[in-house]
């Protein structure tokens, strides 16, 4: 858990980062991005892990030392919804796997800390090469103690997120993802589209050549 420090930034919507990550030989690379909100306050959501290794438990408050709830201010006193539940890591990691294939994965994160990882995974049971891997350290400094934390795959899908901690603790709530609209299909016609053009040149080109030799 990170020490309290005061810093106060003259916006609360953070800036938007991307990252590009490959995969080992054969894999696709995808391209991930992701913002920070440090205004949003959702309220309490906590999905059961599909498995999980280490101390994985629910919360309500803030143990010194051990777990800090998400909904503590930066300062240390009670935020918004502070009593709410929360999912705290120490020392293991959570996985999450999905029904169908997502691209977009929302988490109210707490306190993020150099020791906290998320992971994306092809596979359903966390292995394998990770899509992409992001650290607490990653994330801009929290006003508020948190970060609500937006996370988009602009040109692919992953099936399960890992989240791990080496030490006390990965506090989070409200983990959900979905597969809105934002990978724009290559239209079906246009290979064929693509073939015409082509072809319609080649038949130029030869009648040119034809022509220009009976005029010599």
């Amino acid at each position: 858990m990170r020490a309290l420090k005061l810093s106060f930034y003259p916006t609360a919507i953070a800036a938007g980062f991307a990252a590009l990550c490959f995969l080992s030989e054969g894999a696709q690379a995808v391209t991930f991005t992701y913002t920070q909100d440090l205004l949003t306050v959702p309220t309490s959501s906590n999905p059961t892990p599909t498995s999980s290794t280490g101390t994985v438990v629910l919360e309500t408050v803030s143990i010194p030392g051990i777990t800090r709830s998400p909904f503590e201010n930066f300062n240390g006193t009670p935020g918004p919804g502070y009593g709410s539940t929360y999912t705290s890591i120490n020392t293991g990691s959570a996985l999450f796997s999905f029904d169908t294939l997502e691209n977009a994965l929302s988490i109210f994160w707490g306190s993020p800390d150099s020791y906290n990882t998320l992971s994306f995974y092809a596979s359903k049971d966390g292995t394998g090469a990770p899509l992409f891997s992001l650290t607490g350290s990653s994330l801009l400094v929290q006003t508020y103690g948190h970060d609500f934390v937006d996370f988009q795959a602009l040109d692919g899908f992953f099936s399960s997120v890992v989240l791990s901690s080496t030490g006390n603790s990965f506090e989070f709530t409200n983990l959900s993802a979905s597969d809105p609209p934002a990978l724009v299909p290559l239209p079906g016609a246009l290979p064929l589209f693509a073939t015409g053009l082509g072809a319609l040149g080649l038949l130029g080109w030869r009648r040119t050549k034809k022509i220009g030799v009976l005029s010599a």
